[in-house]
């Protein structure tokens, strides 16, 4: 494996016009690549923003935030036409037409900034009710067609045309614990048990607990839910394999370890995001889609909050 550094020189002429919206951030800058300390000769850089610069981010957000602000400035339905990441981006509409009318505002963004789309990433759901073979779902983004497609990932959460995808969801996550629990086992055998919890605590709970204040209330809508069957599995063989596969009894595994059991660690989990949504503003677009999604039950004995 050959390993390799970037190096990026920021040089003399740093670009005055670093106001939202300017196409340059930086000018005159050179980069060189430098192979087991073998250095090549400078190259002009002429786009992108320097890596590993704890700027870049900043910069980034200021200058992809015009674009924000045209996607959403006619909005008036409830949730936001346009909701931005970094550089994930997705476009929420009420129909194609109106999906196509902000694609253009896009590409026209796009062409003034000399911006281009990944089509090859892109991609468009329709809604349930709306038949996918007619010619009016095609949606177009500089000149190229989005490819339709049935399940979308968007920040690592998978989405269908009926919403999340809550099954598809965890079994993503759930493989991803069980794959890294089979790569391990080989080695693990030998290691303490404070290593293997070590281990589950930084990497493997961080993992499974991604999206699961949104997992567990479609558990509580719905009990024989697949989702919650696959974590729950899942997260009771991550307690077996750091026990050594003693662990009989997860609960009280659970507890001699300083962990919750996987359905208290939910509810605690769910319960403060849910505290935290609650206080949002009434405009906050999160709160639009899941409150338009009934996303929490309105009352539950079973949960505290």
């Amino acid at each position: 494996m050959v390993t390799s550094q970037v190096r990026i020189e920021e040089t003399r002429n740093a670009s005055t016009s670093a106001s939202i919206g300017s196409p340059l951030i930086y000018a005159d800058m050179s980069y060189a690549l430098v192979v087991y300390g073998t250095q090549s000769q400078y190259q002009s850089r002429i786009k992108d923003l320097p890596q590993n610069s704890p700027l870049a981010a900043i910069l980034f957000n200021r200058f992809i935030n015009s674009l924000l602000d045209q996607l959403n400035q006619n909005k008036r339905l409830e949730s936001p036409a346009a909701l931005f990441f970094a550089d994930d981006r997705v476009i929420i509409a009420p129909n194609c037409h109106q999906a196509q009318y902000l694609l253009n505002v896009a590409t026209n963004w796009a062409v003034n900034y000399s911006i281009i789309f990944n089509i090859q990433k892109s991609g468009h759901l329709l809604p349930q009710n709306v038949v996918s073979s007619t010619s009016t779902s095609h949606l177009y983004l500089h000149d190229q067609q989005i490819p339709l497609v049935f399940s979308y990932k968007y920040l690592r959460v998978i989405f269908a045309r009926t919403g999340v995808d809550y099954s598809a969801q965890a079994a993503l996550l759930g493989s991803r614990i069980t794959k890294l629990i089979n790569a391990m086992m080989s080695v693990s055998d030998t290691w303490y048990p404070c290593i293997r919890l070590n281990i589950f605590k930084v990497i493997l709970s961080p993992m499974l607990e991604y999206s699961l204040p949104l997992i567990f209330p479609e558990h509580l809508r719905n009990r024989p839910s697949v989702s919650w069957k696959i974590l729950h599995t899942a997260y009771y063989n991550s307690i077996k394999w750091i026990a050594g596969g003693n662990a009989n009894r997860p609960h009280i595994t659970c507890n001699l370890l300083g962990l919750l059991p996987f359905k208290d660690r939910a509810i605690q989990l769910s319960g403060r995001f849910y505290q935290h949504f609650t206080k949002t503003k009434d405009n906050n677009p999160l709160r639009c889609i899941l409150d338009s999604r009934d996303w929490y039950p309105k009352s539950n004995s079973r949960v505290k909050l």
